[in-house]
């Protein structure tokens, strides 16, 4: 898989690791060390902000992971002998995730050397897709 559930948790901890570097630096005097008084509405601006930042990062990170399973269906359908191009991968991200995925990572992944213009992909293999047992069992992940 291109991103790991091992890369998610690290996202998760670089997520909480920004949300408390930038609590601490509002509240800890980067010079004396010591303990800044704010107000309540400064307080709830400060966390809101951290909080902000942090659903940024988990965000991405839901992004990439939900990308990376969808990669790894067209991998196992290619593997199973289904004609998927580029643009075959496009649909099939945007049927799965509801938007596109990387298309130079698409390309580079799905491209076949020598391939001509005319030879395109069957798109009618998308009208099988969703009676596949393989993309029923992705929605599942």
């Amino acid at each position: 898989m291109i991103y790991e559930l091992s890369d998610y948790e690290s996202d998760m901890h670089e997520a909480n690791e920004i949300y408390l570097r930038i609590i601490k630096s509002a509240l800890i005097c980067p010079s004396t060390g010591d303990i800044e008084t704010l107000s309540q509405h400064e307080l709830y601006e400060i966390k809101k902000y951290a909080v902000a930042i942090k659903a940024q990062f988990i965000g991405a990170a839901g992004k990439r992971l939900r990308q990376a399973v969808a990669v790894e269906l067209l991998d196992v359908l290619k593997a199973a002998g289904w004609d998927i191009t580029p643009a075959v991968a496009v649909k099939v991200a945007k049927m799965l995730l509801g938007r596109g995925v990387n298309r130079k990572m698409l390309t580079d992944r799905y491209a076949t050397p020598g391939r001509t213009a005319a030879e395109k992909a069957d798109f009618a293999c998308l009208a099988e897709l969703p009676k596949n047992a393989l993309y029923i069992s992705s929605l599942d992940k």
